[in-house]
């Protein structure tokens, strides 16, 4: 009889599991204009996508947001971006593959220049854990 209580207890318990997901609010310029700032809400380990008309332009940004090693006891995301423009036929231009790693609740902001030093993209997110 114990086995049973303990086995149904067992079972119970992993159905009460949650998932690791992540709240991302995301801020993303390109050449010196505001394009989007979304807010994500993705599962750990899968993609999320935004996809923002700018004028003519069609801009993309994808993202997946996983758990890292916790530093100095602080847990920490690694987020692994794609950004680029979708062409007229419908293809995609990567623009972008911007990696960053902060702590959860802290902003990360990464800048990319073209070859004169202007400004051609600066992304900025701040992630927070969610339980799903």
């Amino acid at each position: 009889m114990k086995l049973i209580i303990a086995l149904v207890f067992g079972l119970s318990s992993i159905a009460l599991a949650s998932e690791k997901a992540y709240d991302l609010k995301i801020e993303l310029t390109m050449n010196g204009q505001k394009v989007s700032s979304p807010r994500l809400i993705v599962k750990s380990g899968e993609t999320g996508s935004v996809t923002q008309e700018q004028g003519a332009d069609k801009i993309f940004m994808d993202v997946v947001a996983i758990p890292s090693a916790p530093v100095e006891g602080k847990p920490v995301v690694q987020m692994n971006f794609v950004v680029g423009k979708i062409n007229a036929d419908g293809s995609k231009t990567v623009l972008s593959t911007p990696k960053l790693l902060t702590h959860e609740n802290s902003p990360a902001q990464i800048f990319q220049k073209d070859q004169s030093g202007k400004d051609l993209l600066s992304l900025s997110v701040v992630p927070t854990s969610l339980s799903l």
